[in-house]
């Protein structure tokens, strides 16, 4: 079992309530994923669009072109190393992150 999109999770730099820090883990890559598809569906509602809906059958058909694909690396646990990437294949990443502009411009075009 694997994800099928990730994000930044490891010190990820945020601001809130007038203090600055860092954070790491799925507090950080969550909401920070959960806010670009809001910002997708937004443009697309102020367009006149439906937005996206369930969002794994416009991922898997033509999504993965707005995700930045992790071609390098491997998952660290237990002191070793495993799962290496290969392009279009991480287990531990799968797509790899949003990117905001890339994934508007696949909605803009993308009804089910």
């Amino acid at each position: 079992a694997h994800p099928d999109i990730s994000a930044q999770g490891l010190y990820f730099a945020y601001f809130w309530n007038g203090t600055e820090g860092v954070i790491s883990g799925t507090s950080a890559f969550c909401p920070l994923t959960s806010g670009i598809i809001s910002l997708v569906n937004d443009a697309l509602i102020v367009s006149g669009k439906p937005a996206l809906g369930f969002l794994n059958p416009c991922i898997y058909s033509k999504g993965l072109k707005g995700f930045t694909d992790t071609v390098n690396g491997s998952s660290h646990g237990c002191n070793t190393d495993g799962f290496p990437t290969a392009p279009r294949w991480d287990p531990v990443t799968r797509f790899g992150t949003p990117v905001f502009p890339e994934l508007l411009e696949l909605a803009g075009g993308y009804y089910h």
